[in-house]
């Protein structure tokens, strides 16, 4: 009795992982630039080329572009470097905060999770801390479907750093990711 029990047991768990699988799906996401409303030639020509990078190497994605994660569209809108007026708030030693602001929709049809703690911040390859500061950060929170958010992300980094990076991970199943390059 328990052996017909534990081989109908292990098959429904194989196909509950089979179903999880295939339906996780393999598309990363794609960057678009903000507002295009209609396609230029020189405009179509860049998200043809950073479709064939999503799909081949690093996508990367710059100020004022949207990434569009499986109908999560996460826009880049600004990087900036950011200065505390409390004196108890205060990068380290050689460090600098800078912030940057996104603008989150929801076009899926379920509730998506999405927060500050979802990007992670390299300078020149090395990690840098995250800090929660301001009444503007974007908190981590539940987004309904067809509903929108914005707010800044902050980190501390090298006041030398030649090479910022924040890092959005597109898929779950592949550790795929996305990389949002600060300049200033």
């Amino acid at each position: 009795m328990k052996k017909p029990l534990a081989t109908i047991l292990s098959i429904a768990l194989i196909l509950a992982f089979a179903v999880f699988a295939l339906g996780s799906g393999e598309s990363e996401g794609t960057a678009d630039p903000k507002d295009s409303k209609a396609p230029e030639p020189a405009a179509t020509e860049k998200a043809a080329a950073t479709e064939k990078t999503s799909q081949n190497q690093r996508q990367e994605v710059r100020a004022g572009e949207t990434l569009d994660v499986n109908g999560l569209k996460i826009t880049f809108d600004s990087a900036e470097k950011w200065t505390s007026d409390n004196m108890f708030i205060q990068p380290a030693d050689g460090k600098e905060f800078i912030r940057l602001h996104f603008s989150i929709a929801n076009d899926t049809k379920s509730d998506q999770y999405i927060g500050a703690a979802d990007f992670e911040c390299y300078a020149d390859g090395a990690k840098c801390k995250m800090q929660y500061l301001g009444d503007d950060a974007l908190s981590f929170d539940s987004l309904s479907s067809g509903r929108k958010i914005s707010g800044y992300v902050y980190f501390e980094v090298p006041v030398n750093a030649t090479s910022i990076e924040v890092e959005y991970e597109t898929s779950f199943w592949t550790n795929k990711k996305a990389y949002f390059i600060v300049q200033f």
